[in-house]
């Protein structure tokens, strides 16, 4: 699946997506991963449905990783933004948005767009949304 490359954009295993969305009825599923105290990923995944829920009409994304040793460097940030931001370019008309913000030794990247860019399609319905992202890891609520 794509979010797999998300994964390997940020560098290590350990990292994961985070997903928000707006509007209509909403699917959360959410992810924690750690990385053996190097790193840490949270992701929280809201896909937005029709008012029937079965049709996708926006997956939207925010995907947080935060390096936890102590001897990080401003380079080894800076480093693992540009790889979220190289995903941008990836996602290309897929996304209709799509930025890497850097706090401390947090990069966050936040990505809106069509259901494709996380391997779904629009017309999964809500039971098969959720299979494919818990076959992913998340948890669904």
């Amino acid at each position: 699946m794509k979010n797999k490359k998300c994964l390997g954009i940020f560098g290590l295993a350990g990292a994961t997506l985070l997903l928000t969305g707006c509007g209509g009825n909403k699917l959360t599923c959410t992810m924690t991963e750690e990385m053996e105290g190097l790193m840490k990923g949270d992701a929280e995944v809201v896909v937005t449905f029709d008012k029937d829920w079965k049709k996708v009409t926006e997956v939207s994304s925010e995907q947080t990783v935060e390096i936890l040793i102590e001897d990080v460097t401003d380079e080894d940030i800076d480093e693992l933004a540009e790889d979220a931001k190289s995903e941008c370019d990836d996602y290309g008309d897929e996304a209709s948005k799509c930025d890497v913000k850097k706090n401390g030794k947090k990069v966050t990247l936040s990505v809106k767009g069509k259901p494709s860019i996380y391997d779904l399609e629009e017309d999964m319905t809500k039971e098969e949304v959720i299979e494919a992202l818990e076959e992913e890891g998340y948890t669904c609520k």
